[in-house]
């Protein structure tokens, strides 16, 4: 037996260390920051006006984006595609590109068409001719290729069939590094109008028994079922109304619908301090025991921003309530922070493309500050009192 009495009538009773969460809000524009080091702004860093100590959390609190979000740009590397048609005979190769921006269908359909028939007669010199219609069908949500048929005026060229060279990749003056082609999704314009990355040629469209009696006759009107009120009267509702000649794109059997809205989710990054997970997309080996592609991506955004309906020159201003969780813990605190860097991107990781226009947002952080040792008496002010 000891000769010690380990036996304390007084335990130690450990001193409890007491903080007060103290509550810091800054709020952040594009415009602050340096734009000769960032020029665009969807990429940046910012020098915070103080130092914050004992950062425990921090969250996106709200923020304004630009509404119009370019669908198709340069950056996003889908304004571009190609098609084959023969001219006299000579197959032609021609290349469309469409304007920057966010189309409705209608608009894009008629942006299609002339920039096809553009193409075709800048290479011929014909002006004032139309050829090839593009067409939006409201009921299937997909874009529809024809060209008119033979009662084109006698001096235009003969063109016999046309394809769309979907299969085709396209080249894109960007700095972007990243490459869209490759990927299963917004791999480039013929996506985002439901294609896929395939040669789609040209037929005559099917017979119509209301102008050609043998039902063996192709080539005749088409139109869609919901826009036909009269089908004995060409004009009415047929987009190919010719009575001979009208060719066509089949793609009645086509499994994919448009998707011309564009992204509805804006990631945030914020350098070193994300805490929100993600899954790499366009994985196309993910059970194979060799070269297996899945990916998931740890710490990769700080907060998901919902886009919403997009509105020509408007904005979109986003409260924590509409956000998803967004708010990251630090265990131990942060020391110290003096200067955040933020990137907008989409979850495939292209950059968002905001064309010069200001966004702005406001970031809760959260302070362990060491509380009062002693008891403090605060006078009020009387301009403080509330009734």
């Amino acid at each position: 037996m000891s000769r010690y009495n380990t036996v304390q009538t007084h335990p130690l009773i450990l001193r409890e260390q007491n903080y007060l969460l103290q509550k810091k809000l800054i709020s952040f524009h594009s415009e602050d920051r340096d734009i000769k080091q960032w020029p665009k702004t969807n990429h940046f860093q910012i020098n915070l006006p103080v130092s914050l100590s004992q950062v425990q959390s921090m969250r996106l609190i709200n923020i304004s984006l630009p509404s119009n979000q370019y669908v198709f740009s340069n950056s996003n590397q889908n304004t571009k595609f190609s098609f084959t048609t023969d001219i006299n005979g000579t197959p032609q190769s021609l290349d469309v590109e469409i304007s920057e921006g966010t189309y409705d269908p209608e608009e894009l359909a008629l942006e299609i068409q002339n920039k096809m028939n553009y193409a075709l007669l800048n290479v011929y010199g014909l002006p004032n001719q139309k050829f090839f219609k593009c067409k939006y069908n409201k009921s299937t949500n997909t874009f529809w290729f024809g060209k008119i048929g033979t009662n084109t005026p006698t001096s235009a060229p003969t063109i016999t069939k046309f394809s769309l060279d979907f299969h085709k990749k396209m080249n894109y003056d960007t700095n972007c590094d990243l490459e869209v082609w490759e990927k299963s999704t917004n791999w480039g314009f013929p996506y985002y109008l439901g294609y896929q990355k395939k040669k789609y040629i040209s037929e005559k469209t099917p017979p119509n028994l209301w102008f050609n009696k043998n039902t063996k006759d192709t080539g005749g009107p088409f139109g869609f079922d919901y826009e036909i009120t009269d089908p004995s009267i060409s004009s009415d509702g047929y987009w190919l109304s010719e009575h001979n000649g009208n060719l066509f794109i089949d793609i009645s059997n086509n499994q994919c619908m448009i998707d011309i809205k564009g992204d509805n989710w804006i990631y945030m990054e914020m350098g070193k301090y994300n805490s929100m997970d993600e899954i790499k997309p366009n994985s196309t080996n993910t059970n194979a025991s060799f070269n297996n592609d899945y990916n998931g991506k740890v710490n990769s955004a700080f907060a998901k921003i919902p886009v919403g309906e997009k509105n020509y020159g408007s904005t979109i201003f986003v409260k924590s309530r509409s956000l998803m969780s967004n708010i990251s813990y630090f265990t131990p605190p942060l020391s110290r922070i003096n200067r955040l860097q933020f990137k907008f991107r989409y979850h495939d990781g292209r950059l968002v493309d905001f064309k010069c226009f200001p966004i702005s947002f406001v970031i809760e952080f959260n302070l362990l500050c060491d509380e009062p040792s002693k008891k403090m008496n605060v006078i009020v002010p009387p301009q403080y009192s509330h009734n």
